[in-house]
């Protein structure tokens, strides 16, 4: 990637993104490891926070309290970077390893970020032999950006079509990985050799599926899917014991999803291009049965600025209006993007 430049314009992308699925697409993004518990509050931060960079169209978000800034991910150029509370932009990570970034986690007990690489035709260095065939794993350092290790997680199942789309990681360092375009949630130790968690026929579907997910303190994972907007509940004893999660409502284009500081989960939802639904809302989820069941109990919409996924700082939500829209039906170049604190309305 040449030399980062906040004021630099950036070569237009091509109107051309990529065929198939309809143009679905989308990815999460950045989901907290567990409900948090009690925490002293923190003071509330800016309702908005505007950033500019030509054409950086991020997807995923992380708040990083060791810096007390927000990290994303950039579909077109690849990379991490920094985004102050006042709206300052900086690289972290600048690897010509990185295709497209899409969802990415802080790791800060081992001081790493992590974020899924892939190729979705739409970014700075796609090429014709890794469009749709990339689902990396990369890992860097969090202080410096330096990278630590990429692992590659399209061989470990076969399909026509690949896409890492978000991370999630345990308390011992286990990350754990979606595909939306194969029915795959992979897991990667710290150390060990990654391999697949689980596949299952509920986690197929046209265009674009599995996308963000979140791990539950006792013991499962919670993963959306996109185009239908479902949830399922993984077993991490048992990966093969995959439930549907019965919800009040539809939410189609469910993207990337944290829990908030009352231990509720945030969910980000969007339109998906080409389709007869447009949710462009974020949620806040509860359940009073381990999460067999969940009902929506806030919701806040957005309009159609494809908001893809959420971030918790102390006491605040915060969600990304990454204006993906804008990508997908070539309406450039975007200069501007936000992420916005979410208020919701109750039910």
């Amino acid at each position: 990637m040449p030399a980062f430049h906040s004021s630099t314009p950036r070569k237009a992308l091509g109107t051309a993104l990529f065929a198939g699925a309809g143009l679905l697409l989308a990815g999460p993004a950045n989901a907290e490891t567990q409900p948090p518990e009690a925490e002293p509050a923190l003071s509330s931060g800016p309702s908005e926070i505007v950033f500019e960079e030509h054409n950086l169209f991020p997807e995923g978000i992380a708040y990083d309290q060791t810096r007390n800034e927000f990290l994303v991910s950039s579909l077109y150029f690849g990379g991490i970077y920094r985004v102050s509370l006042e709206g300052d932009i900086q690289p972290l990570v600048e690897d010509e390893r990185l295709i497209s970034t899409f969802g990415l986690h802080l790791d800060t007990e081992r001081n790493r970020v992590l974020v899924c690489n892939s190729d979705l035709g739409v970014g700075e260095r796609t090429a014709e032999d890794t469009k749709m065939q990339v689902a990396e794993l990369a890992i860097y350092d969090l202080a410096t950006g330096e990278p630590l290790r990429h692992v590659d997680l399209t061989a470990l199942h076969e399909g026509t079509a690949h896409f890492c789309n978000d991370v999630i990681v345990g308390p011992d360092g286990t990350a754990y990985v979606t595909n939306s375009l194969s029915p795959v949630i992979y897991r990667v130790p710290v150390d060990g050799e990654p391999d697949v968690l689980t596949t299952s026929e509920l986690f197929e579907g046209e265009g674009v599926n599995l996308n963000g997910l979140v791990y539950h303190p006792d013991g499962y994972l919670i993963v959306a899917k996109y185009n239908d907007g479902t949830l399922f509940r993984v077993s991490l004893d048992d990966p093969s014991d995959v439930r549907q999660v019965e919800l009040d409502r539809t939410l189609e284009g469910a993207d990337g999803m944290v829990w908030d500081s009352q231990g509720k989960l945030v969910l980000a939802a969007n339109s998906i291009i080409g389709g007869e639904v447009s949710t462009d809302a974020v949620v806040q989820l509860s359940s009073e049965d381990g999460w067999q069941s969940a009902h929506v109990s806030g919701s806040m919409d957005t309009g159609a600025v494809f908001v893809t996924t959420a971030a918790q700082q102390g006491d605040d939500t915060y969600v990304l209006y990454a204006r993906l829209d804008q990508l997908f039906t070539g309406k450039l170049p975007v200069e501007r993007f936000s992420i916005r604190r979410v208020d919701f309305e109750a039910q």
